[in-house]
């Protein structure tokens, strides 16, 4: 077109480079037939234009489609694989955007699905390449602390949802506004409630407990019934606590328990009407738990219930009285007793509550007017433990 005229140039050759003038958006300097539609210079920038308005530009830095065609028309790409995807980059072409299939969009890396984009649950799935590789969160704001996932209402569009945090250096935190519940695959319904002052769980059972442990589920806490709580271990209940008390099925065994038991060595002279702390305790049964023994006297290493026990032999005979006395704090006022006529076997046990260091020794006394003997006999022992 020279002017207003149209040259027909059909079977021509043409020689050595075709000059144009520049022109513009609204006349551009090569068209076909509509004057405000063609091909236009600006500067290092060719651009086409479509009715007066600029579609695309090229130049040697960009690219450019304007925004509003692609507004009103999209782009239309092929649907491509995930080794070539439709959008890629000149110098990664196994890496970009495709179409899986009918409203399904990929993301692939390096020739690999990483990303799968659909309207199916999951809506976004996400494919670790390696172990330990996944979703990655970094931090943002003035601080690291707080990477975060939340989740919005899909009503609102408001934050009031959940929000899972990772704190640079502390403990992650799952958040929500209200009690966070977790539902088992097809259950339809939560068995573990997290709130502000409490953690629910289902009642479970002695085989399914509702708290156990990962390597040994069947062993754990449920709940018998109300006010009723079970431990159980092996699917077997081991503990039954009510209102009622505690009832323990089998024995209960306490490792370390404070406890000394020590038997009689040799005999003992006990003078007439003078009270005697018997000494002869040098054989040791059992010394656990830091209660300390020294000539004839104990002392304990802690607050708390203990039981004290004996059994000694007196010699025969028929006059005057014997009393055992358990002494606690060499306080003669603070004695526990166990009275006895005649010779033979005298027994005795107490239970008290100690403070730590207290002492507590076995004294004796008898009045039959000569000294008396307490046998030596290996069946006579004393002890302290502590119950509580």
């Amino acid at each position: 077109m020279l002017g207003n005229s149209i040259t027909n140039l059909a079977g021509a050759t043409l020689s050595g480079a075709l000059s144009l003038p520049p022109g513009s958006v609204s006349a551009p300097s090569l068209n076909f037939g509509t004057t405000n539609s063609g091909l236009y210079a600006s500067g290092t920038s060719t651009s086409i234009s479509a009715a007066g308005s600029n579609v695309i530009s090229c130049s040697p830095a960009n690219f450019t489609v304007d925004k509003t065609q692609i507004n009103a028309n999209p782009i239309l790409l092929p649907d491509a694989s995930v080794s070539s995807p439709a959008l890629s980059f000149s110098s990664n072409q196994n890496t970009g955007l495709y179409r899986i299939g009918s409203d399904n969009i990929g993301i692939s890396c390096g020739g690999s699905k990483v990303v799968d984009i659909s309207t199916s649950i999951p809506l976004v799935a996400i494919t670790p390449g390696t172990a330990g590789t996944g979703l990655q969160i970094a931090g943002f704001g003035s601080t690291a602390q707080n990477s975060r996932i939340q989740f919005f209402d899909e009503n609102t569009s408001t934050s009031t949802g959940p929000i899972i945090r990772f704190n640079a250096g502390n403990p992650g935190v799952i958040r929500g506004s209200g009690p966070i519940e977790f539902w088992p695959s097809g259950s339809g319904s939560s068995n573990f409630t997290v709130t502000s002052s409490a953690i629910r769980g289902v009642a479970g059972s002695a085989a399914t407990p509702s708290f156990s442990f990962l390597s040994d589920t069947n062993t754990g806490i449920y709940r018998i019934g109300n006010d009723n709580i079970g431990v159980s271990y092996n699917a077997t209940k081991i503990l039954d606590i009510s209102t009622s008390g505690l009832a323990i099925t089998g024995g209960l065994s306490v490792s370390g328990q404070p406890c000394h038991i020590r038997r009689q060595n040799s005999a003992d002279g006990i003078s007439n009407s003078v009270d005697t702390t018997l000494v002869n305790w040098g054989n040791v049964e059992l010394n656990q738990g830091g209660i300390n023994y020294s000539v004839g006297t104990f002392t304990v290493p802690s607050a708390g219930v203990y039981l004290m026990f004996y059994t000694i032999n007196w010699d025969d005979n028929t006059s005057g009285t014997r009393n055992s006395n358990f002494v606690i704090n060499n306080n003669y006022s603070i004695t526990r007793a166990r009275v006895n006529f005649g010779g033979g076997a005298n027994a005795g046990q107490f239970i008290c509550s100690l403070s730590a260091n207290d002492t507590v020794k076995l004294v004796v006394w008898q009045d039959s007017g000569v000294v008396l003997g307490i046998m030596s006999d290996t069946n006579c022992r004393i002890g302290i433990v502590k119950l509580l």
